[in-house]
């Protein structure tokens, strides 16, 4: 049983000396300003992401006011509303396991970054970082869709989703912000910012709880499993600087501890069983220009992630069994990058880098013994300046990397925006991406599982991406955009288990299908949007998608705010088609549920330090499967499948106080 605000844990040491560095705050202005779009692109971005949506790139970017108008604090949450092209589905609710795609990919074909650090967990690809991460300290999210191995490397084979962090500031301001749900939950974060024009420091913390909901239906438990609800305590402390150091460039600093107590349901053979899990992400940036001709970014990095893992168990009488106590799974990460752009006379520009990581996992669940793997490449890229088109932005780029284990690969990217009459445009991407083989698929060595195969070489992709947009003011303060747009993406020498081993199998994966998004603003008041995605995705010889990936998903929002935001509201709504999984050796199918959220924020007062935010989520209380598990019949030992039930309804309320 979990409290809704859990006990103190390891992490207090961390949190006072964070939370001492920061500067009393003597005044402030009111909260950030809101953005025009429900789902905006902000101007001040990484420059990379940037470079690359001028350059024909599908990015999307949803800003910390569109989380700020939802009141919406779970990460994987605003990706499944928000994220025009991207289906999540969480496990049971928050800080659980979720079910990825981005135009039709599998999970594992997804890239994960924090600031442009990778946070992938290369013991299993399929497993994100979203259980351990809120939207407290987030910036904004973007999301590239498309092969994106020439900058970002291996699993960027159907795009990349990148959280940007706060930015530390020099004026003395901060936030404390506490919420209450009726799941039983509740959450209490602060941050807090200052320094001088040189010198920047902010401190972030963050802790929340809840005793969640009961994840299966009835009918799903067995004999020797109890109906307990799924819960979770988490808490996040934290600390970000940034330091001008005139002509040597600029310093950023990052050090982020998680630490989490995740449930982890199960509805059979099961007393209790949970992932208590620390983790640590740290990072340098350098940057330093000379000139106009010449400029240099470095980084180097470390990320760790170690769960211990307990479950106890029921026998025939009830008793229970302690299977699993403590035991450890995770992997940690390092390693560094530099890229730099050269300007020429004429406009053009190249972009050069190398890129080295190392990582290290084990498992003594599933038996993943210690194993580490090394990777190097270097990448480039030319973006020509046309001087018989000079509004076409063209960029041609090559990759070359050697993985220890993983082979060595090359891989390359072209692509262009080109505006045209009326507002509209066009651009295009299109290359060849990669995904480096799992420390699962390399080195498992349990008699439950396949045998891994360290021989195995990365799985390589080709894949398409374009579509025609445009932009349109319609008088009276109202306007207009849109997109429509395509992709297909081919994946060959899959890694798949043939006979007992894994192995790189004769044999592709074809996704393609269709996006099209629509944005409307009526004056300062009304905003409204709509995405819809269209995908199949099929194993070569099969016409059969592939388990877990939805046929189509629509996300739709309708927004109101008053004259300078002092109060506003939305209704954001996710409507899911047909999905299907192969389990306990069926092919079940679930899916076509529609689930709306109600959110509304006001401003208590004219300086704009008090805020109130409410949401109500799953406002119809509909009961859909969000996944589908299998497990076993306590009577007779045969395999059985189950479903995972979304979040209930939930009203949320939460208050901010700006300083």
């Amino acid at each position: 049983m979990h409290p809704v605000f859990p006990k103190q844990r390891a992490a207090a040491p961390l949190f006072l000396a964070i939370t001492a560095l920061v500067p009393a705050a003597a005044s402030a202005q009111g909260s950030e300003s809101a953005s025009l779009d429900a789902i905006s692109v902000e101007a001040a971005r990484p420059s990379l992401m940037f470079e690359l949506e001028e350059h024909g790139h599908a990015v999307e970017v949803i800003s910390r006011a569109d989380l700020d108008r939802a009141n919406v604090d779970d990460l994987g949450q605003a990706l499944q509303m928000f994220a025009p092209g991207l289906y999540v589905a969480p496990r049971s609710g928050r800080a659980d396991y979720v079910n990825v795609s981005l135009q039709g990919s599998r999970a594992k074909d997804i890239l994960w970054l924090v600031d442009g650090v990778r946070v992938n967990n290369r013991l299993y690809g399929s497993t994100t970082p979203l259980d351990t991460l809120s939207t407290h300290m987030v910036k904004r999210i973007e999301v590239i869709k498309g092969a994106e191995s020439l900058f970002y490397g291996t699993q960027a084979v159907a795009g990349v989703v990148n959280v940007i962090t706060r930015d530390p500031r020099s004026r003395a301001s901060g936030q404390v912000s506490a919420s209450a749900g009726t799941l039983k939950e509740g959450a209490l974060s602060a941050w807090g910012a200052g320094g001088s024009e040189n010198h920047q420091v902010l401190a972030f913390a963050r802790r929340d709880g809840s005793k969640g909901f009961q994840p299966f239906p009835d009918g799903a438990y067995e004999p020797n499993a109890r109906k307990d609800d799924r819960g979770y305590d988490r808490l996040t402390a934290g600390l970000k600087s940034r330091h001008d150091l005139g002509a040597a460039g600029n310093v950023q600093l990052f050090l982020q501890r998680n630490e989490a107590d995740l449930d982890y349901a199960r509805p059979y053979n099961q007393h209790h069983a949970s992932n208590d899990r620390t983790e640590h992400l740290a990072y340098v940036n350098w940057d330093r220009q000379w000139g106009r001709r010449f400029a240099l970014e470095a980084q180097a990095y470390w990320h760790e992630w170690w769960t211990d893992f307990t479950r106890v168990g029921l026998d025939g009488s009830g008793n229970k069994q302690t299977l699993y106590k403590d035991e450890e799974w995770g992997f940690e990460e390092y390693g560094a990058r530099a890229t730099a752009r050269f300007f020429q006379a004429d406009g053009s520009t190249w972009v050069l880098g190398a890129d080295y990581h190392e990582y290290y996992g084990e498992d003594y669940v599933l038996r993943i013994d210690q194993e580490r793997e090394a990777v190097a490449a270097v990448y480039g890229q030319y973006r020509p300046h046309l001087s018989f088109a000079p509004r076409t932005d063209l960029a041609l780029g090559v990759r070359y990397h050697d993985a220890e284990k993983g082979g060595e690969k090359t891989v390359w990217n072209l692509s262009g925006r080109r505006p045209l009459p009326g507002g509209t445009h066009f651009r295009a991407s299109t290359g060849t991406a990669f995904r480096l083989p799992t420390a699962y698929e390399q080195f498992v060595d349990d008699p439950c599982c396949a045998a891994g195969n360290p021989d195995l070489d990365a799985e390589e992709s080709f894949s398409v991406n374009g579509g025609f947009g445009g932009s349109h003011r319609l008088g009276g303060g109202n306007s207009l955009t849109w997109e429509a747009s395509g992709f297909y993406r081919r994946i060959k020498d899959l890694v798949q288990v043939e006979g007992d081993t894994f192995v790189n199998a004769d044999n592709r994966v074809i996704s393609k299908g269709a996006e099209g998004k629509l944005g409307l603003r009526l004056g300062r008041r009304w905003r409204g949007q709509v995405a819809a995605t269209y995908t199949e995705a099929t194993e070569r010889g099969s016409s059969e998608q592939i388990d877990e990936i939805p046929r189509s998903f629509l996300k739709a929002l309708l927004g109101y705010d008053t004259p300078g935001g002092v109060t506003g509201g939305q209704l954001t709504a996710l409507y899911v088609g047909k999905v299907a999984n192969t389990v306990a050796g069926s092919r079940e199918t679930y899916g076509r549920y529609w689930v709306f959220d109600l959110s509304a924020y006001r401003h208590l007062d004219a300086a704009r330090r008090h805020r109130l935010g409410l949401r109500l989520e799953n406002l119809l209380d509909r009961r859909y499967a969000s996944q589908l598990g299998s497990g076993v019949r306590a009577a007779s030992g045969d395999d059985y499948a189950y479903r995972y039930l979304g979040t209930p309804r939930n009203l949320q309320a939460t208050y901010t106080y700006s300083f």
